[in-house]
């Protein structure tokens, strides 16, 4: 095995939560690369709704299980469409300077980067009116791309990674069906019976977890009541037209999204409006490089990297030193929110600490 002690590579992740299927893509990685970096969404989620424990504890669990340093892609790009997530992740992973950027899909490499350049091409050819204007995302690059989509997510992700990539290195690996997706996870009745012990252990620390996306109803229908701006991010005339004619008779969340999503919108485009509408996210702010990137989890092999490194992106370990970036207190906001819908109780946001791990993650090669 050629020597992988100066390489690295970043993960964009959720770990929603931490799964055998992320500790099976941790250590095939751990086998090329010296340093894993996990570069980890927010307390929303890339399909729109509140993710199932607080960002802090999902770092913490990947620390134990093979991550050797985990920041955070903040809000609002980790509550972005696909495109602006990957772009906002690939963003921060090229500042801070890893040596390749490394994803899973459900196809091989081969064909996801011949589909990928297609993609490419269609990008410099479409007319600004095609025929696929009108259709749901996922139908697009399905158009686009010539291979299947539907129930790909990590597809539909990858070609975004390699649409953004640019120069960077990439490491595509072909996921592993054999263990349980998240989605199953969080719908069994007992999630923590799905993870590797030490993530189990981790989440088992949260009174919260898993947290219900519904338990956040009360709150966001009552916030789309008192208002629904205009010109805030991924919210289009049409959608916001359809979803204020469905909310005044919405009982939940789920009936309004049922309601509006269609031909031309998914549930989750949808699920993503309502967040971007309560929280005033500024298209401008998500076409923008995320200006900082918090410090949530390391071990002695992420410091090194980190000192070695001198990443040009921010990496900021205390919260409260960023109380003058819209940013940062566009995150504040909605991190307290979720807070507070979840019961929480722990230290506020501003007061939080990085979660330090004495030692590397020993490995066999």
């Amino acid at each position: 095995m050629a020597d992988s002690k100066n390489t690295s590579c970043a993960v964009i992740c959720e770990y929603n939560p931490f799964h055998y299927g992320h500790l099976w893509q941790l250590d095939e990685l751990h086998r090329e690369f010296g340093t894993v970096v996990c570069i980890l969404g927010g307390n929303l989620t890339q399909r729109g709704v509140p993710a199932v424990s607080d960002r802090y504890v999902r770092a913490e669990a990947a620390l134990r299980n093979g991550a050797d340093l985990v920041v955070e892609l903040p809000v609002p790009w980790c509550c972005a469409s696909a495109g602006d997530f990957a772009r906002g992740g690939v963003s921060v992973a090229n500042r801070l300077g890893v040596s390749a950027l490394a994803f899973s899909a459900e196809s091989d490499e081969d064909i996801l980067r011949e589909a990928a350049k297609r993609l490419e091409e269609a990008d410099r050819s479409k007319p600004s009116g095609s025929s696929s204007a009108h259709l749901p995302y996922p139908k697009q690059m399905e158009e686009y791309a010539g291979i299947p989509l539907k129930n790909r997510p990590n597809d539909i992700l990858g070609l975004e990674y390699l649409r953004h990539a640019g120069g960077m290195n990439t490491r595509i690996l072909r996921r592993n069906s054999s263990f349980a997706p998240s989605v199953f996870i969080r719908n069994a009745g007992d999630p923590l019976k799905y993870l590797p012990p030490a993530a189990a252990d981790v989440f088992r620390t949260d009174p919260s977890f898993p947290r219900d996306p519904a338990r956040s109803d009360v709150f966001l229908l009552a916030a789309l009541q008192n208002g629904f701006p205009k010109d805030v991010y991924a919210v289009p005339d049409e959608l916001r037209t359809a979803i204020l004619h469905v909310l005044p008779d919405a009982r939940s969340v789920r009936e309004l999204t049922e309601k509006v999503k269609g031909k031309m919108f998914t549930a989750a485009r949808v699920q993503r409006a309502l967040w971007a509408s309560v929280f005033r996210i500024d298209p401008e702010t998500v076409r923008s490089d995320p200006p900082y990137t918090l410090l949530l989890a390391a071990n002695e092999t992420g410091r090194a990297f980190l000192k070695k490194k001198k990443p040009v992106i921010p990496v900021v370990s205390r919260p409260a030193s960023l109380k003058g970036d819209p940013v940062f207190l566009l995150n504040l906001s909605a991190n307290r929110v979720l807070n507070t819908v979840y019961g929480k109780t722990e230290e506020d946001d501003l007061k939080k600490r990085p979660v330090f791990q004495t030692g590397s993650n020993d490995r066999e090669d």
